[in-house]
């Protein structure tokens, strides 16, 4: 069962009715929500919960516009298809005074499914004439630390909701903040940007959901990356994979089934690469549309109710705890 503290407990109205999946690690964190119209908004946040939010962080940069010396930071996004902050780190580089500086940290908690993912990740990026930089230690201590080194002016990242990763994230922000280095997250592990909502109950938003989710594109992987500044020392933390990360999970999706029993199965195979992000919410939901014709499927609930996690955790102080 899954255990909701705070705030949360205070904005929902909890019933054995529905189990929503919001991934975060091996373990599926999940919450149980009543699907009856009107019995749930989502809370105001209080003051004292300083959550990581909309936009940038850290000091502005000197020139007033993109910053162009990029950290890339794969946190729980080990794809390049369907890659927001990827995007957003390439484009905010290009220039002659740019650099782009792709980062994985490899912590003392990392999954083998996040271990395979990054593999596969780095060899997909050196392909592309780029490169993925694995560092041992706390992306906290890490990434400030590399910023400095390489004199980097943002990190960018996918943004998750549970309660490790937002500790992270927060304690990341304090850390650019002493360097006035800014850091941006996006929301590539939702349908869509989770902030941008007003309070619903869970019947109004599940059918904004419905409506945003078949109507939001994908990001498409780059065809060609930035290569990695002269001055990078690069090491051989991973062992050589393919075929166990992005690959393995696409592969997976494509044999999605109809039937409610085949797509609530193909959910407990997926959950680890949902968890570390080799695959996209958004992918998911677009598979799940084109084999059933609709978003009414068990997968594409899924990911719709997912998503409406996404929005309540990011606006209660308290985040969900993890299932046991």
């Amino acid at each position: 069962m899954a255990f909701v503290s705070g705030a949360f407990s205070k904005g929902l109205e909890l019933k054995g009715a529905r189990t929503c999946v919001v991934a975060g690690s091996a373990r599926m964190s999940v919450a149980t929500v009543s699907l009856a119209p009107n019995t749930a908004t989502i809370p105001v946040p209080s003051p004292e919960f300083e959550r990581v939010s909309l936009g940038r962080f850290g000091a502005p940069n000197a020139a007033g516009g993109k910053p162009k010396r990029v950290l890339m930071w794969f946190h729980t996004d080990l794809r390049l298809d369907d890659n927001e902050a990827l995007t957003k780190a390439i484009d905010g580089s290009r220039g002659p005074q740019g650099a782009f500086l792709p980062v994985f940290v490899l912590e003392k908690n990392t999954s083998k499914t996040a271990l395979q993912g990054a593999a596969e990740l780095r060899s997909r990026m050196q392909k592309l004439g780029s490169e993925l930089l694995v560092v041992r230690g706390i992306a906290s201590e890490v990434l400030p630390a590399l910023c400095r080194k390489y004199r980097m002016d943002a990190v960018y990242y996918n943004r998750s909701v549970t309660a490790t990763s937002v500790s992270s994230e927060k304690t990341l922000q304090k850390a650019l903040m002493k360097s006035s280095v800014s850091l941006e997250g996006f929301w590539s592990n939702a349908l869509f940007n989770p902030e941008r909502q007003q309070k619903h109950s869970i019947g109004e938003y599940s059918s904004i959901v419905a409506k945003k989710a078949t109507s939001e594109g994908v990001f498409r992987a780059p065809s060609k990356m930035p290569a990695l500044p002269r001055d990078v020392e690069l090491t051989n933390e991973l062992e050589a994979s393919f075929g166990r990360g992005a690959h393995a999970a696409q592969k997976a999706l494509e044999k999605l089934g109809k039937g409610p029993c085949k797509q609530q199965k193909m959910v407990v195979e997926l959950r680890e690469h949902i968890a570390c992000g080799t695959i996209s919410p958004r992918a998911l939901l677009e598979q799940a549309r084109k084999q059933n014709g609709n978003t009414r499927g068990r997968l594409a609930q899924e990911m719709v109710w997912r998503t409406y996690m996404c929005s309540v955790v990011n606006h209660t102080s308290s985040p969900v705890k993890q299932a046991v």
